[in-house]
């Protein structure tokens, strides 16, 4: 787990060295994180902690696990449904959003760029899962649980 950052008030956020059989192979956070994500949306719009962690596993299997800090709750929330909307309008390169709970938490799914994602927030953080089907649901479910047993 990391270490608390600075600006930080409550618990850092989980960015763990395994998940869904996969295991961490890299770890980017801070501003290096936050270009990154903004580069791939092609323009600024994530908050000024991040955290990207590159997995793999047997049989050439890889994850990505974006982490996103946010002033507050409502403002995670506000964000995670602004994505969920502009895939549900087609106005990105995922498609076949669809929402599932887990534990009480609405994660969304979808497709694109090659992989199958999920996204949902959860207090202040804003995760997102990139990996084969079902490893990326499996990524999101074992997130979720392993912050309500925090």
């Amino acid at each position: 787990m990391l270490s608390q950052g600075p600006g930080c008030s409550s618990k850092p956020p989980l960015v763990p060295e395994q998940i869904a059989g996969l295991h961490r192979v890299s770890l980017t956070s801070g501003e290096a994180a936050r270009q990154i994500v903004d580069r791939m949306h092609g323009k600024d719009v994530t908050p000024s902690e991040n955290y990207i962690a590159q997995y793999e596993g047997e049989g050439g299997r890889k994850g990505t696990l974006y982490c996103s800090v946010y002033a507050d709750e409502a403002k995670a929330e506000r964000v995670r449904k602004l994505m969920r909307d502009l895939i549900g309008k087609g106005e990105s390169p995922f498609r076949a959003s669809q929402a599932f709970l887990v534990e009480g938490t609405e994660v969304s799914r979808c497709e694109g760029l090659g992989e199958y994602h999920c996204f949902f927030a959860t207090g202040r953080l804003l995760y997102w899962t990139a990996a084969p089907q079902g490893d990326a649901a499996r990524m999101a479910q074992e997130i979720i649980d392993r912050l309500r047993r925090r």
